[in-house]
């Protein structure tokens, strides 16, 4: 029987972030299935959200079943939070 941990470590949110041009388009993933444990995806989510509210960044989150779609394409939250915030 799965429990609600292993749902939450099921799932993925996509982070749209609002360009210049008003436009949101995906920024980062965290995706539950590359983390040990669900406090530490919590962790990434509560940080990127406060992040992104901290430097006024309008952005909406989409949370999804992770149902064998990969999102490689884009960044990691510790790779976005490391490159393109510190650009910000």
């Amino acid at each position: 029987m799965g429990s609600e941990r292993d749902f939450e470590l099921q799932r993925v949110h996509v982070a749209y972030v609002q360009g210049t041009d008003g436009t949101l388009r995906p920024a980062f993933v965290i995706d539950g299935r590359t983390y040990a444990d669900e406090r530490t995806m919590k962790r990434d989510l509560d940080e990127a959200w406060e992040a992104l509210r901290r430097r006024r960044i309008v952005a909406e989150f989409e949370t999804r079943p992770a149902e064998g779609e990969e999102f490689s394409w884009l960044p990691t939250w510790p790779e976005y939070r490391d490159t393109a915030l510190d650009a910000a």
